[in-house]
Order: C-alpha cells, then structure tokens, then sequence
C-alpha cells in the first residue's frame, strides 16, 4: 500500500519490542523480511548482549530493523549499542528522551520512535524531534502507559503534528487486517502489534503461552500493577488466568522481593533468571517451572488470536486483508451513476438517440448516433425547456443558469448548454462523444427535463460577429429535438 517511509517499513506493519526474548532475532527478521518492521526487545543496559542480539539478526535478514528500550533504567551501554550498529531505528518508551539524545541518534543515522499514551507527551516527543510517534491505548497487553484509547488517541495526535514530518503508529488491541484499516482511517501511517505475534512460529514465547493466548478473548484481560512491582511500578494489561484470578486483590503494598516464592527458571539474553511469583518476566522457550503461575501478557485483541502462524504469512494476512477490505469499502462508497436518454425527433428526417451518464461530481458523458444529417457541422445544444408542443420552437432559448453570452464549450464564458458542433459524415450520420462538466444530471442545475436541439447549420461559437453571435451563435434553423428524461440504471 506504497508505505515505504523514513521508518524503512514496506507496508506499515511493526513488531512490539516484546521482553525476555520474546521478540528476539528470528522473530524481528522474519517481519522484517516480509516487508513489516521489526523491533527488538533489547537488553537493560548490556552492551555485549546488545551486540550479539543485533548482530544475530543481520544474519537472517537484510532489511531494516530496530531495537526498543525502557527509559526507566540506565541505558547508556545499550544505546552505544544500537548507535553502533547503526540500526534503522531506536524505539523508546516510559520516559522523556530529550532533544540532545535525539539529535545524538540522528547523528548515529538512527531514527527515533517514541510510544507513548498521551497528547501532552506527543507535545513533547514532537519538540524534541522525534522522527515517529507510536500512539499506545490502554487496549494494549504488557506494559501500558496511557488511559485514552486508540480511537481517540491516534486523530488527536494525528492533528497536533499537523504537516510535520512526524510518522504515527497505532498500538493497542490491534490484531488483523481491520484493525488496520481503522487505525489508518484514524490517520495513522501504520500499526504496531504484539500480542498477534506471540502467536507465531518464531516467537520466542513458551509454547504453553502461545497455546494459552488461543482460548482467551476481549473479556478475559484485566488491567493492573500486581506485577514487577519492586522494580518497576508501571500498570500491564495481562490474560484474567486462573493464577492472576487468584492474586489481583493482593494488597498494594507487597511486592515480588525476595520473600516471594520461587515459580520457575529462565535463560534470558544468556544469562539464568529466577522467576518469582509475580515477576515481570512471562516465560520464553527455555522457561522451566510452573509456568501456569507465571504472568502472561496480552492485549484486548487476544480473541482475534485464534493460530500460530508464521510471522511473515500474519503480515501478508494483514496487509492484504487491509488492501481488500479498503477496495471494498470503495466499491461500497461508489455513487451509482445517473443516467439519461433523449429520443430526437425531426420532420427533416433526423433522429438519434442519445445516452447521458453522470457519476458523482465527474462530467456528464453524452454518447450515441444521430443519422439524417446534411454532411458537415451541425449546432447542438441544450435548450431551457422540455417543451415540444410546438416542435423544436417550444423548446426555449440555450440553457443558460449563469445569463452568459454564448461561447465555444472550452470557453469560462459560455452558455451551459453551449456543447459546440457536431460533424456529419457523407452518410448523414455522426457519433457523439461529449463529455461536459456544465450540464449536470442532478442538482439544480440538472438538464433532465429540458431538452436537446439539434441544428441545420454551424454554430459560430460566439466569434462570427453576427447579431445572433452571442445568443444561438447563428446555427440556424432547429432540424430535431427531443427531451431529456432519467433512465433506469
């Protein structure tokens, strides 16, 4: 859908940077090679890991990618990182990332992206310069920062950047090809999902997670701060499990210290995490425990997670699912046509019939044969009125709405009903194929019920410096007529 960007995307589809290697090497280069953006989950200020992270995934792709990061935290070794790898981009998140960082990333050649959840905070990303404005809902599973949702959210943002060069993305409950048309409708350059890509054949998400996100819908996700509290005090939207069921009313002031039971063990960024109750950390592919008591992500979107699929066939699904679905919303929205049809009639021996089409606010088309005719240029006009109780005399003067002189039908002065000269052959016939912007099918302007005349002799367009010039441009007697009358479609 033409979205090639400063974001290096083909298709405006993004990979949420999701954490303990969950959106790790196979994943991101798998987007990105089927045309989406992939973003890392990059380490918490780890230079080598970083490195390696990086580095393992230019080995499977050659696309561009990103990596995110968590200001909260000391992020200085990870940020040398990615500036030294020259990655496309560099998305940050909860915190404020200031107009010298900015400018230290473009330095690197990285763009910046910066989610947030409010319209003051995208004041600010905009101010220091950000080149992407990823608009997150509270609809969103993991971590989340803002209480407006998506569709309120995006337009707003959308409409403080105005005309500048700022890219935004929507996030937030989005898992197929309609949530993307929406969030393009809402002014949005493309999405951003998470949860969907869980669900995939290279997540690196523990099978038991990606099988659990399969039975839960829109109803069964809560939103709350029972995890990562010692570390971290940010609110996540999680699956309603029977263990987060269990354990949502504990009070505010527990935290998952060390006093916190042991449920499980993972390698995370090549190094062994234990896992207490209530941690932050869902399980990845090395996870070992009990895993059904462990936090697990996931956003309102989840009831549209219904497989594991490939990676690159979810992006392909979504964006030629989008594709679809905007061609078809076009065919819906496509005004019918109105059409006309006009039988001349003449005691010269003239007749035709001529077809008047009109889609919208596009010119009418006039098309069909009149036979009879003298070899050469005949007037034709439409008159003012649909009156042929006197023959062609009854039928009024030209259609003229605007009281202009009369004129060639390229002319701004013109007479509306002024359609020039039709040319006879030796047969006596002609083939019209009119297109005219001034004589409409609808409106109160319309043609229908005035009629068309046809002339014995040339129109002078206005220009033959005779008294009747600017009135009929002298084309002589009216030889057929007959008037205009809608037509079934």
């Amino acid at each position: 859908m033409g979205f090639a960007s400063c974001l290096g995307w083909d298709n405006g589809v993004m990979l949420a940077p999701m954490g303990a290697d969950i959106a790790g090497s196979k994943l991101v280069a798998a987007v990105a090679n089927a045309g989406g953006l992939g973003l890392l989950a990059s380490p918490v200020n780890m230079y080598d890991a970083t490195l390696k992270l990086i580095r393992d995934t230019k080995k499977l792709t050659t696309k561009p990618f990103g990596a995110g990061i968590l200001l909260g935290f000391d992020q200085s070794s990870t940020i040398k990182a990615i500036f030294d790898e020259k990655l496309a981009c560099m998305q940050v998140y909860w915190g404020d990332f200031s107009k010298e960082m900015v400018d230290e990333a473009h330095k690197n050649g990285v763009k910046v992206i910066h989610q947030l959840g409010s319209v003051a905070d995208a004041e600010k990303a905009i101010a220091a310069g950000v080149d992407c404005i990823m608009a997150q809902g509270p609809e969103a599973g993991g971590h989340v920062i803002g209480h407006v949702s998506v569709i309120a959210l995006v337009p707003r943002i959308v409409d403080v950047i105005g005309d500048r060069n700022v890219t935004v993305v929507a996030t937030g409950s989005i898992a197929d090809a309609r949530g993307f048309v929406a969030a393009l409708a809402l002014g949005a350059k493309g999405i951003c999902m998470g949860t969907r890509f869980i669900a995939s054949d290279e997540s690196y998400a523990n099978d038991y997670y990606k099988q659990q996100l399969l039975h839960y819908t829109e109803a069964d996700t809560d939103y709350t701060d029972l995890y990562s509290r010692a570390t971290w005090r940010a609110p996540t939207r999680v699956l309603n499990t029977p263990f987060h069921q269990k354990w949502k009313p504990v009070p505010q002031d527990v935290s998952n210290n060390e006093d916190q039971p042991i449920v499980g063990y993972s390698i995370i960024y090549g190094g062994e995490t234990i896992l207490r109750r209530f941690a932050g950390q869902v399980a990845n592919q090395t996870t070992a425990g009990e895993l059904e008591n462990m936090v697990m992500y996931g956003g309102q979107g989840v009831g549209l997670v219904n497989s594991i699929l490939p990676a690159g066939d979810i992006v392909k699904s979504v964006v030629e699912g989008a594709e679809k679905i905007i061609k078809e919303l076009g065919s819906r929205t496509q005004v019918k046509p109105v059409k006309a049809v006009v039988l001349l009639k003449s005691t010269e021996g003239v007749s035709g019939t001529l077809y008047f089409t009109q889609a919208g606010d596009e010119p009418t088309k006039i098309t069909g044969t009149i036979s009879g005719l003298k070899a050469g240029l005949h007037g034709f006009h439409i008159h003012a009125l649909g009156d042929t109780t006197n023959g062609c005399t009854s039928t009024g003067p030209h259609f003229n709405p605007a009281s202009k002189d009369h004129g060639a039908p390229e002319d701004e002065t013109r007479h509306a009903g002024d359609l020039g000269n039709l040319t006879a052959g030796a047969d006596g016939k002609v083939e019209v194929n009119i297109s005219d912007k001034q004589i409409p099918l609808s409106g109160p302007n319309s043609i229908i019920g005035r009629a068309v005349v046809v002339h014995a002799d040339p129109d002078d367009l206005g220009k033959g410096g005779h008294e009747l010039s600017k009135t009929t441009g002298n084309a002589g007697a009216r030889i057929a007529c007959g008037i205009i009358g809608l037509q079934a479609n």
